[in-house]
């Protein structure tokens, strides 16, 4: 394994197809297993600004989020809202 980041270390607006409003991302660390790219992690620190939003979307492996300040929801499944 190795773990590198982003060359620039700048900060980077989120793209349009990930979210809905200013969103703002810091790449924290990249692992990556070059014998075997599926155990490959992303690390990072994502800001949303006052109505922003990441559109609907899953992770196949799924995902850990901390909230650190403010609130937000996920769902866990179709029907359940988790907040």
């Amino acid at each position: 394994m190795q773990n590198t980041l982003p060359a620039d270390g700048k900060t980077m607006k989120g793209p349009s197809k990930w979210f809905v409003g200013d969103v703002y991302l810091d790449l924290a660390s990249v692992t990556k297993d070059e014998e075997d790219p599926s155990k490959c992690t992303n690390c990072g620190v994502v800001t949303f600004l006052p109505g922003a939003r990441t559109n609907w979307h899953y992770h196949e492996k799924g995902q850990l989020i901390k909230v650190e300040t403010g609130s937000g929801g996920s769902l866990t499944t179709a029907t359940k809202l988790m907040k």
